[in-house]
């Protein structure tokens, strides 16, 4: 009788196939499996019936599509009762401040998000939204920022992006296109991180520095 029962992979390619959420589960050969399951059907309400710690991936999932359907809020409560909190919402803010075309955009939607999620994770949120803007080189002026944290971020954002060029020492380097013209705040962030960050003409090795131009 053990010889006619299907394998696991048998059991796991029943559930892919299988038309509905229930015939899915009761399929799957696995814990994996029965959160694909849940993610393919959309059957959230299932993520409760799937053992430890599968059901918190589960609901990582769920806060994921519930961002991609433009319920960030939502996907934020849903993270904070899984054990993976701070990855999760780290994760959903990175993916909601990519939407928001503008600082002003992204101040108003971060304000609507806080009280769903750790405020220290504003930190990585405004991480994320600079980053995009270096990315496509339309980052506006520091000075634009409304408060210490997004101030914070677009300053840790371009000292990522010099440490990613390795410029090396005692290079002329002009600021790159994308420092906002004019923007006092963030042509001092790019250069201090020049002078900080720059490598023996090896990129990716950055030394500190005691002085500009002068390697340690």
């Amino acid at each position: 009788m053990l010889g006619c029962a299907p394998s696991a992979a048998e059991r796991l390619a029943l559930a892919e196939s299988a038309p509905s959420v229930d015939a899915a589960l009761v399929s799957c050969p696995d814990a994996p499996c029965r959160v694909n399951v849940v993610a393919r059907f959309a059957a959230w309400e299932q993520c409760a019936s799937i053992p430890d710690p599968w059901d918190d991936e589960c609901r990582f999932w769920q806060a994921e599509a519930l961002e991609r359907g433009g319920d960030a809020a939502a996907a934020l409560d849903v993270c904070r009762d899984t054990m993976f909190n701070m990855g999760c919402g780290t994760h959903v803010l990175g993916q909601a401040s990519r939407r928001a075309d503008t600082l002003d955009a992204a101040a108003e939607l971060w304000e609507s998000l806080r009280p769903h999620t750790d405020p220290k994770l504003g930190f990585s949120y405004w991480r994320a939204w600079w980053r995009r803007g270096i990315d496509r080189g339309e980052a506006p002026g520091i000075e634009s920022c409304r408060d210490i944290t997004c101030r914070k971020a677009a300053e840790r954002e371009i000292e990522a992006t010099v440490h990613q060029l390795g410029i090396p020492c005692g290079v002329d380097r002009p600021a790159p296109g994308w420092i906002a013209e004019g923007s006092a705040a963030s042509l001092s962030a790019w250069t201090t991180s020049v002078e900080r960050l720059c490598t023996r003409g090896e990129p990716g090795v950055p030394i500190k520095l005691e002085g500009p131009g002068r390697p340690r």
